[in-house]
């Protein structure tokens, strides 16, 4: 169970279209049975030493979204002490929150155009709907909007349904005898998730798009907002969440460690422990579906908007040097090359002066460099600092707002 309770300025609706919403006030009980299992199949047969299962299902009732199962399957094999591989398959859900089930509205006022007002010439069906929509049709031409914004107002919703994801997962071990203290894992993973909760159409905009496009007075779209018997503006506009997108993700994870001793090299010319490391992630794709009406958008390589940074590259290296009670590590951050969301989106359509209004399009590589120290005293206390951003990189400028 959860409540948000509100300040009054924003309770009252009284804060000039910044931020106000209602309480949010809201509970659900699930009850859950699950098995897992380890299966070994085989034992030091001729290719490998160990091969074995990996099994789990689990069963959840929720009060507010019903009864989901989620289960993987898969397993590993060891080879020799060399090589080990490994596969899985799982079904994973999330049940909708307290918020998204029970949230109160939230208020916005975004800058588009009534279809139905005056500036947007309606004709033909566009003015069909309107007139469907209660407007008359000796009205239509010369309904004006009232200002260059409409209220919306973001709602929950106590029906969704969980969203589920498929994930499958293949990948090595290499620890190789030959250079002890070396060890490199590489997975490939693939990630879909169908069902997820998003703003219906993405936001008002994209379900006014979505109700013209639709040409029905009826549709779930049209249906979110009512009009003015008066002066014909849009009124009551609930735009909920619902179960409508769909994201997908793909690439490869990877980490590589290495441990070493070097003579003299230490403090006071004693031996020093070596550590390097490399974590890597390469993103082969990562689409967003926000509702079947819309394009599916890759997402790889930009940030702003909507859109965290999603590079298609991120490294992080690090240097160890350990002697006596001394350690001191530098580390390296790596995020590959962004666009900014809008410069991409321009892109995408076509636009033939993609940077128009753009002043920052991109974002070239970043590296930040990060140090650490330790002293340890005997085996009870410890003295430690370091400086991240080491060479004091700022954050980069961008035109979304994010």
């Amino acid at each position: 169970e959860s409540a948000d309770n509100p300040a009054p300025v924003l309770l009252d609706f009284a804060s000039a279209g910044f931020g106000e919403r209602n309480a949010t006030r809201g509970e659900y009980d699930v009850s859950e049975v699950y098995a897992e299992a380890i299966v070994p199949l085989l034992s030091n047969v001729g290719f490998a030493e160990y091969v074995g299962l990996e099994l789990a299902a689990r069963y959840s009732d929720y009060s507010s979204a019903g009864q989901v199962w989620t289960y993987k399957a898969g397993g590993e094999a060891k080879l020799n002490s060399d090589w080990r591989l490994r596969a899985l398959y799982q079904r994973a859900a999330r049940a909708p929150n307290i918020y998204e089930l029970f949230g109160g509205l939230v208020n916005t006022y975004p800058a588009m155009i009534d279809p139905c007002s005056a500036t947007a010439n309606p004709t033909g069906a566009v003015a069909a709907l309107c007139v469907a929509q209660g407007i008359p049709a000796g009205v239509i031409g010369s309904y004006q909007q009232n200002g260059a914004a409409l209220e919306a107002r973001l709602v929950s919703n106590p029906n969704l349904n969980p969203e589920t994801s498929d994930t499958m997962t293949l990948g090595f071990v290499f620890t190789p005898s030959a250079v002890p203290g070396f060890n490199l894992t590489v997975d490939y993973y693939d990630i879909k998730i169908d069902d997820a909760i998003e703003r219906l159409s993405g936001g008002p905009g994209g379900v006014l798009n979505a109700c013209f496009q639709s040409n029905d007075v009826n549709s779930i779209y049209c249906q979110t907002f009512t009009r003015s018997p008066t002066t014909y503006e849009i009124i009551d506009w609930g735009v909920p969440l619902a179960n409508v997108a769909q994201l997908h993700t793909a690439g490869v994870d990877f980490a590589a460690n290495y441990r070493w001793d070097m003579d003299n090299l230490g403090w006071g010319g004693d031996a020093a422990r070596m550590t390097a490391s490399l974590l890597g992630t390469w993103v082969q794709k990562n689409t967003l579906q926000p509702n079947p009406q819309s394009r599916e958008v890759d997402r790889v390589g930009t940030v702003g908007g909507d859109t965290p940074a999603i590079p298609e590259w991120r490294l992080t290296g690090s240097l160890g040097w350990a002697s006596n009670n001394l350690s001191v590590t530098w580390r390296t951050e790596f995020i590959s090359e962004l666009k900014d969301r809008k410069y991409a989106t321009a892109i995408l359509n076509g636009s033939a002066n993609p940077t128009a209004g753009i002043t920052h399009p991109t974002v070239d590589a970043y590296f930040y460099h990060h140090l650490h120290a330790a002293y340890n005293f005997g085996e009870r206390y410890q003295v430690f600092g370091g400086v991240q951003n080491l060479f004091d990189k700022e954050a980069p400028l961008l035109t979304s707002p994010i």
